[in-house]
């Protein structure tokens, strides 16, 4: 298991130096990162895509998630009104079609003031709808270098193509 909290303050030192956060994609089983925000004491937002996870959030979850809103992260710009010192989207970018990547990232980018940090799987990790949630597939398989050409800080976790590995990345809000 991942110690995240250390991991990601020795990539990014000022990660829990912020207040606000939007936060990509949760379900009933899994809400990574977004507990070690909390108990750092940000405000977190939630942007869920699939309607019956957006239910059990608001049920559930409403201590973790001052905010839950629905909606695809390719339309966060014209779902979310407001800026967030960060956005999370953990174990997410490969949800979506590679082609779509670098348009999201920057709507991303443009609803923060300081950073976005993203997960994903390491290469090869095919998936399919899982728990009935069409939104689940694996629609792409990334690399570091699918978000170096973006600008993007990334750090490979594991080995690529490797069960339990990952690439996170994140990059700064120009000012």
């Amino acid at each position: 298991m991942l110690n995240r909290d250390k991991i990601m303050k020795g990539f990014i030192p000022d990660i829990f130096d912020h207040k606000t956060a939007l936060y990509v994609g949760a379900s009933g089983r899994r809400q990574a990162f977004a507990h070690e925000l909390k108990e750092h004491g940000y405000s977190i937002d939630c942007l869920e895509i699939w309607p019956k996870n957006f239910v059990y959030l608001n049920k559930y979850f409403s201590k973790l998630f001052d905010g839950i809103v629905l909606g695809d992260v390719k339309n966060c710009d014209t779902l979310i009104h407001g800026t967030y010192d960060i956005a999370v989207w953990w174990q997410g970018p490969e949800h979506i079609a590679k082609e779509d990547l670098a348009e999201t990232l920057d709507k991303l980018l443009n609803l923060v003031s300081k950073f976005v940090v993203i997960s994903c799987p390491w290469g090869i990790w095919p998936q399919g709808a899982f728990g009935g949630n069409p939104y689940e597939e694996h629609k792409a398989s990334l690399y570091p270098e699918d978000f170096k050409k973006l600008g993007w800080e990334v750090r490979p976790v594991g080995e690529e193509d490797g069960r339990h590995s990952c690439i996170i990345a994140w990059k700064r809000r120009s000012k």
